[in-house]
């Protein structure tokens, strides 16, 4: 029983671990697509200075396609390692699955808003670059409310996932006899 808690201790950790990391990668992922990406890099000036706006243009969408393909990614992994830790919990294992949604609601809730306007204002910006290649986006009202939404839940997001994934690594959510002892209070 001690070696399957240890065991079960040690794989919360690494998705712990794991977590954290997606979501510094999120954080990193989520400011650099909107700003560093959209500028002009050196390699992109010419020898007097002019700016070469055709091959600038493809340089800056493929970069975005790059940085919001990672971005999606990383969200759904993130979700993937919090599903996990959600799965190694007993009343996951003996079907109360309805009990951990409805305690974990607020982080599940964070994490659809979060991916859903990410995916919005991802959208909205390779439409812009490929549409009318503007990269400027901040000149668009709808883009810059989404964008400044997205960046107010980000932190709750993040937040939420941590705390939530922290809550799950109490021992209450891995024997019979402690989840039996805290459901009779």
């Amino acid at each position: 029983m001690e070696n399957e808690l240890s065991t079960q201790r040690n794989w919360y950790d690494t998705k712990l671990i794991s977590l954290a990391f997606f979501i510094i990668i999120d954080s990193y992922l989520n400011s650099k697509s909107e700003y560093e990406a959209l500028q002009p890099s050196p390699s992109d000036l010419s020898d007097n200075d002019k700016y070469d706006h055709d091959s600038s243009i493809d340089t800056i969408t493929q970069l975005q396609i790059i940085l919001f393909g990672c971005s999606i990614l990383v969200q759904v992994s993130t979700f993937a390692v919090f599903f996990l830790i959600l799965c190694h919990t007993y009343p996951f294992r003996i079907g109360l699955i309805s009990v951990l949604t409805s305690r974990f609601k607020f982080p599940i809730l964070t994490h659809q808003l979060y991916i859903s306007l990410g995916i919005i204002i991802g959208g909205m910006r390779l439409r812009m670059i490929f549409v009318s290649a503007n990269t400027n986006v901040w000149t668009n009202g709808l883009y810059s409310t989404a964008s400044f939404v997205h960046k107010i839940v980000a932190p709750c997001f993040y937040a939420s996932q941590f705390r939530a994934a922290l809550a799950l690594g109490e021992e209450k959510y891995y024997t019979k006899d402690t989840w039996i002892a805290t459901q009779a209070r």
